[in-house]
């Protein structure tokens, strides 16, 4: 519109200075920006049509909603006994400070505590009989009641043992994050059990392998062992617990993270950390690598949308060029052929029109198939070119018969 170019004014601040000195702004102020906001930051290159600009934000802000929320550890370790699950629990407490639970030192508290509660837990224990399910688990949910384990979160081992434990722990509201299995092999688990050793004066425990007593001292010739600790007893433990085990790991099915029990200490303790430390961190890098792959997807599917376009222009090109070629060698084989038929009719002036045309016709045909042995219609162009030769012979003929006459 005339009328609204006319009236156009520029912009007070439409100057390069004031630009740069914007540009100059923003380059000293964007880095600390996108570090602030990192992991929600995503970088595209402006630097290219408005279209394209366009659909690389619309495939930004249509991905799937990620959330950063930071949630407290809830960890269950599982396993047999001898595997390392309190040794593990500790660790796992004592450096990242959340609560260990122990569920065996749980009843034995509770039971010290002569509450309702332990006095009939230790009814149980004393008749050597199997605790009710709904004690064990009245004496574990009030310890994840309590505020370091909802603030800071916590790792449980010795509970749930079965399948219907595990559902009654979850329908108390109390789901894990990751359940750890330590599978171990009987032999490990006998090897290890079997060298355990206590103190009855001091009640100190030891190990002969991991935790020896001390050399030359009283307390090494009165270390004893525990009934339970005994080869045959332990077998005979691990061949009852299986069962159990097995229909807790096909309770949790494939939430359960198994890791290699029969090494040390230390190396299980890493094994598990890497399974177990930053969930959340390892789930947005597997979110994100998803993403990529399927965005790489997408960009190949639109490079193979295009690229039969491409093909199919590229060969129609080659077609017609091939196309032109043999039209062009067509062409100049008739030429060709066309020349030496003329020269040939001028040679032979004196011949008889007959064999002059004989000769002619049979010259052209030769040529022209020697020249093109599988186009067809340039013998047809030739033998249609022979009737003007034979009218020039007859011309010629005569205007001999008429200076015979004179």
């Amino acid at each position: 519109d005339k009328a609204v170019l006319a009236r156009l004014v520029k912009a007070p601040n439409a100057n390069p200075e004031t630009f740069r000195h914007r540009l100059e702004t923003y380059h000293r102020v964007s880095p600390s920006v996108n570090a602030a906001y990192s992991p929600f930051c995503f970088i595209v290159n402006g630097d290219q049509p408005f279209g394209d600009v366009c659909s690389a934000v619309m495939k930004i802000t249509n991905r799937s909603k990620a959330y950063f929320e930071p949630r407290t550890p809830r960890i269950i370790i599982c396993g047999q006994m001898g595997s390392g699950k309190s040794t593990q629990a500790a660790l796992l407490s004592q450096r990242y400070a959340i609560a260990n639970v122990s569920c065996d030192e749980l009843l034995e508290q509770e039971c010290k505590s002569q509450t309702a509660l332990g006095v009939a837990i230790k009814a149980f224990i004393d008749r050597q009989g199997r605790i009710p399910d709904e004690l064990v688990l009245n004496v574990v949910e009030a310890r994840l009641n309590q505020r370091d384990c909802q603030a800071f979160g916590w790792v449980v081992h010795g509970f749930p043992k079965s399948g219907i434990q595990a559902d009654m722990m979850e329908r108390a509201g109390y789901m894990p994050d990751r359940v750890i299995y330590l599978n171990a092999t009987d032999e490990v688990i006998v090897d290890r059990l079997s060298n355990r050793r206590f103190d009855p004066v001091t009640g100190e425990r030891f190990h002969m392998k991991t935790k020896p007593p001390p050399y030359d001292s009283e307390m090494r010739t009165r270390l004893a062992m525990y009934r339970q600790d005994q080869p045959t007893m332990i077998r005979e433990t691990l061949e009852r617990e299986k069962y159990q085990l097995d229909d807790l790991l096909d309770y949790y099915d494939d939430r359960v993270l198994e890791i290699n029990a029969n090494e040390s200490v230390m190396t299980v303790l890493n094994l598990v950390e890497a399974s177990t430390v930053l969930p959340r961190e390892k789930k947005m890098r597997n979110m994100e690598d998803t993403r990529n792959r399927k965005e790489d997807k997408m960009d190949n599917a639109t490079a193979a949308a295009v690229d039969p376009v491409t093909i199919a222009a590229a060969t129609v090109t080659t077609t017609a060029d091939a196309t032109n070629a043999t039209t062009t060698t067509a062409a100049a084989a008739a030429a060709a052929a066309t020349t030496t038929v003329s020269a040939a009719a001028a040679a032979a002036t004196t011949t008889v029109s007959a064999a002059a045309a004989a000769t002619t016709t049979t010259t052209g045909s030769n040529a022209a198939g020697a020249a093109m042995t599988d186009n067809d219609d340039n013998e047809d162009e030739v033998e249609e070119e022979d009737p003007k030769v034979v009218e020039e012979e007859e011309e010629e003929e005569e205007e001999e018969d008429d200076d015979e006459e004179e």
